[in-house]
């Protein structure tokens, strides 16, 4: 659905975005941010603008895609003949294949197309579900490899390697090091939103006003809403049963819970139940630099000044669980 879609206003994002692919950026970007926030095509975008000029290489990865080289990886000809080679040579989920062997596939382009005075940019979506929060640490560091290589060895005019993540645990981790950069992405601001649910024929005000208040901006949310045909108590009955798995795996830290309920920062004093959470993916944190801009505290949003909830919904039905 999202293809079919026009997109929405990400101008802040994009216009760093852009920045980097004419200067480089010899340090990996880690971008983590709420499951459905718009992180993918966020990437195509970025991917799409810059695809048509000479003067620069860009490779597209969706490390989610098991069956099909097409839709796991956008690039030139060229780029899909050698992602095809590698794929049946090593076998497997084909996104997995081609971004656990990123080194591979550049190092054969850089036999087939000349690098030198080239924008080099590897942009991998979702890497941490495939290849495994026990790995992602170690793969961010060898990213940082691959772009000493591309500058060094292949004579890159400049390298820009970007990789997404949905899985809290994955960004804690990176933040450990100094071999990639961490920055965070907010769901859409409310006047984008509302744009993009007029795109998915939301009935009237009343309902994206809804909307908005339980989604926070998230498109998937809102697109999971719409494809409901706007049926927010069928939707939030699929939260809720998340929820009560989510407490039951909490059931030691209610009384921290009920308290970030009211203001999510006061999951600084008991961290066990933060990193918990964020496990879980119920809520994230701000402690790194923002791709576009900071969202606001909102108490009525579950948006605290360095913790939030992903998206309002889950405040609202949390409440309602845990009593």
């Amino acid at each position: 659905m999202l293809r079919e879609l026009r997109f929405v206003n990400r101008e802040p994002e994009l216009d760093k975005m852009m920045r980097w692919a004419r200067e480089g950026r010899y340090t990996p970007v880690f971008l983590y941010g709420p499951e459905g926030c718009g992180k993918t095509r966020l990437l195509k975008e970025f991917y799409q603008r810059l695809s048509q000029h000479e003067d620069y290489i860009i490779v597209y990865i969706d490390a989610l895609e098991e069956k099909i080289p097409e839709k796991a990886l956008l690039g030139s000809e060229k780029v899909l003949d050698v992602a095809k080679s590698i794929v049946e040579q090593i076998g497997g989920p084909v996104g997995k294949a081609l971004a656990d062997s990123v080194e591979a596939l550049l190092e054969e382009l850089y036999k087939r197309i000349k690098f030198k005075d080239k924008h080099v940019i590897l942009l991998i979506d979702d890497v941490a579900s495939p290849l495994g929060l026990d790995y992602i640490e170690l793969y961010a560091k060898r990213l940082l490899s691959l772009s000493e290589e591309l500058i060094w060895r292949m004579k890159a005019r400049s390298a820009l390697l970007i990789a997404t993540t949905s899985e809290g645990k994955s960004a804690r981790l990176i933040a450990r090091h100094t071999y990639a950069n961490l920055y965070f992405m907010w769901n859409l601001p409310k006047e984008h939103f509302m744009e993009l649910a007029k795109q998915l024929g939301a009935p009237d005000e009343a309902i994206m006003e809804r909307a908005w208040s339980l989604t926070g901006g998230n498109p998937r949310a809102l697109l999971e809403i719409a494809s409901l045909r706007w049926n927010f108590d069928e939707w939030m009955r699929h939260i809720e049963h998340r929820m009560r798995r989510a407490l039951f795996e909490l059931r030691e830290h209610k009384e921290s819970i009920r308290a970030a309920l009211e203001d999510p920062d006061v999951l600084v004093e008991d961290r066990e139940a933060f990193n918990k959470m964020l496990d879980l993916n119920l809520i994230m944190d701000f402690y790194a630099e923002p791709l576009g801009v900071k969202p606001r505290p909102n108490p009525e949003m579950g948006i605290g000044r360095e913790i939030a909830w992903q998206i309002p919904v889950y405040v609202h039905v949390m409440r309602r669980v845990i009593e």
